[in-house]
């Protein structure tokens, strides 16, 4: 089993935080650009917002066991958070604009505009947010420090 520093609730913590204020940023947004009254607005931001909250729990997770295999440490460099960020982006991208395309009767070329508009967006925020969330709910120091001389990867 591997060990990748944040326990399941930290994980719950972590992807429903990012998740609601990115939701509270992204209604208005969503309203303004795609002409639609706030309820659609907030109906498709929910949609996309579920959506965006199992990718981020599962690409989050197999990620942290990348940069533990890689680099035998949790610690996260600019880096890793940049990475992290435009692969985040990039896979949601793919789940994302059917919903987009639906929810504002767009085609998928529009949605993809829409969409990558968005993820620029998404992308700056999900940097930012990462980073205060690990300065606010740091990772336990003892699992850091051991790091250095351990894996927590185990080798099949």
């Amino acid at each position: 089993m591997a060990k990748t520093g944040r326990d399941f609730k930290d994980r719950l913590r972590h992807t429903f935080l990012f998740e609601v204020i990115l939701l509270a940023l992204a209604t208005p947004i969503l309203a303004l650009i795609g002409h639609t009254g706030v309820e659609t607005a907030a109906l498709s931001a929910v949609a996309l917002s579920i959506i965006a909250m199992l990718w981020n729990f599962i690409f989050n997770f197999l990620f942290d066991i990348f940069i533990i295999k890689n680099t035998g440490t949790i610690k996260k460099s600019s880096h890793h958070r940049i990475l992290n960020a435009i692969l985040f982006e990039v896979g949601l991208l793919a789940f994302s604009l059917p919903v987009i395309a639906y929810a504002l009767q767009i085609s998928i070329v529009q949605a993809f505009i829409v969409d990558i508009g968005f993820a620029i967006f998404a992308l700056i925020y999900s940097y930012i947010f990462n980073y205060t969330y690990d300065k606010l709910f740091p990772i336990n120091s003892s699992l850091e420090e051991s790091s250095n001389n351990t894996s927590f990867v185990q080798e099949s």
